[in-house]
């Protein structure tokens, strides 16, 4: 079982990949909205009595720590959970390497990407997984070595693919935004124009270059809306308003 993890082609001809997809403002807010607050809720371990009576924390097993405390040496155990919720809501899975002590208690988890981990299947219908150690090689991984998150599933043994079926809302996404961000960066609209009349002899580069600082100075910002214009020389005011309507940006 091998979920191919990289770029998807949208309708809109964006390639949607992970990184590109969270630029896209919603889908940023809903995995760091789910991450965040699947990190801030405590995990306890605890311990049933023989007698089945009564339950009790168990701080002095070695997994209290690893489940409430630090996944490891680097990662807290609030920021272990975050990591691998947002890998399991954005693409699918998140993975950890679980290392055990002597007696095989797993003591530390250590998160892995999903572009580097795939899940396998053996002769007797046994899963196993590979993990990518470097460029082309893979190292194979009982299942009781790592820790496999699940997001939304139809198979139960990996999560499904947000990015490749969702592909095109999020491709619009990142259309809508860059258009709107060049839209912005490349208009040139002038605004305001000044008009000498038909006729009138050509204004030389100074007296265009004085004509323009005045006409700012006097009219440019909030303070000095509604300044009254004072018009010389017949000159004439045309002012070039937008087309609201055709700015608009609507995705259904």
């Amino acid at each position: 079982i091998t979920k191919a993890l990289g770029s998807y082609s949208s309708y809109t001809g964006k390639a949607v990949t992970a990184d590109a997809a969270l630029e896209v403002a919603a889908v940023y807010a809903i995995v760091k909205i789910l991450a965040e607050d699947m990190g801030t809720l405590p995990c306890f371990l605890y311990r049933r009595s023989p007698d089945r009576t009564r339950v009790t924390l168990a701080y002095e097993d070695p997994r209290f720590q690893l489940l409430h405390d630090l996944a490891n040496p680097y990662t807290s155990a609030g920021e272990f959970v975050e990591a691998l919720t947002a890998n399991a809501a954005l693409m699918g899975d998140g993975y950890a390497l679980i290392e055990r002590n002597a007696q095989g208690t797993p003591i530390w988890m250590y998160q892995l990407q999903p572009d580097i981990v795939r899940m396998r299947q053996n002769d007797q219908r046994q899963m196993y997984y590979e993990v990518q150690e470097k460029p082309g090689v893979w190292v194979p991984y009982a299942s009781e070595r790592i820790f496999h998150l699940k997001g939304f599933s139809f198979t139960g043994t990996t999560g499904d693919q947000l990015l490749q079926r969702a592909r095109h809302v999020i491709g619009l996404g990142m259309a809508v935004q860059e258009y709107a961000g060049r839209f912005f960066s490349q208009d040139s609209s002038a605004g305001i124009i000044l008009k000498s009349p038909m006729g009138a002899p050509a204004l030389g580069p100074d007296a265009v270059t004085n004509l323009k600082k005045g006409w700012k100075e006097w009219h440019q910002g909030v303070a000095k809306s509604h300044e009254p214009a004072v018009i010389q020389q017949g000159l004439e005011v045309q002012r070039i308003d937008p087309d609201l309507e055709k700015l608009q940006i609507v995705s259904i």
